[in-house]
């Protein structure tokens, strides 16, 4: 398949598939607050991503969560395109453990 083709599919599904963990991370977040936890738990993580399957969004927070999902792509294609992070990275010393 083309390469262009295949963005044109993966990008609105890895944009949906963030949007939907932002949102159930909120979700967590908030469980976790009412639990009085300094931490998100594994049970307010499966929690949020429960509720966020059984109830839908409203239109403010799907457009929310989307902008969200578009910021995280932005920061990923930046970091992408960053080359001082891979010329850190092949700068470091190699170290094995016997």
């Amino acid at each position: 398949m083309d390469e262009s083709i295949d963005n044109d599919i993966l990008e609105p599904l890895i944009k949906a598939y963030l949007s939907q963990i932002s949102s159930a991370m909120k979700i967590s977040e908030v469980l976790s607050q009412h639990a009085n936890s300094d931490e998100i738990r594994v049970d307010d993580l499966i929690g949020g991503l429960v509720y966020r399957l059984m109830v839908p969004m409203k239109d403010e927070e799907i457009e929310e969560s989307i902008n969200h999902a578009e910021q995280i792509l932005t920061n990923l294609d930046e970091s992408d395109s960053d080359e001082e992070e891979s010329q850190k990275y092949d700068e470091l010393p190699e170290t094995y453990n016997p």
